[in-house]
């Protein structure tokens, strides 16, 4: 199987395009491929439904995603969007590295989602990201992690 047909696939997912599956699945020549291939077609079955899912909610729980700043953190960009929250590479100046930040969608309930938060940060596992903050800022609810790439 070519790996970029693969990589292609993905990178549609993610960017919230369409993917001609038989084309892909033509470039599988195991059995083990095409189970690859059967999954990644899942992850944008997936993927499609949680986008619309967020575009059913109403405007006013939308998120805000014009936000160039959550507490102390800069946001530098979106890295992902679904139908909980919002996930951004961002900046941290007091600790000076990149980190990943997902602020929750309007949580009606953000002592729920700040427990969650401070029982992951007790788990450390090399498959698990580190978090290591979980606050509420202008009502929205945000945990910070580790691992924001470059």
């Amino acid at each position: 199987m070519r790996d970029q047909s693969l990589f292609d696939a993905a990178g549609r997912i993610a960017d919230g395009e369409m993917v001609d599956w038989p084309t892909v699945t033509s470039t599988a020549s195991s059995h083990d491929e095409r189970i690859l291939v059967d999954g990644l077609a899942l992850v944008a079955r997936v993927a499609a439904g949680h986008r619309r899912l967020h575009e059913l909610l109403p405007e006013d729980q939308r998120p805000d995603f014009d936000r160039a700043r959550w507490g102390h953190l800069d946001l530098l960009n979106v890295v992902g969007r679904g139908s909980y929250g919002t996930v951004y590479r961002a900046w941290d100046p007091r600790l000076e590295r990149l980190v990943a930040l997902k602020v929750f969608h309007r949580s009606p309930h953000p002592e729920v989602v700040m427990r969650e938060g401070r029982m992951l940060a007790r788990v450390r596992h090399e498959n698990v990201v580190s978090v290591y903050g979980a606050d509420v800022v202008d009502g929205a609810v945000g945990c910070g992690a580790a691992g924001a790439g470059r």
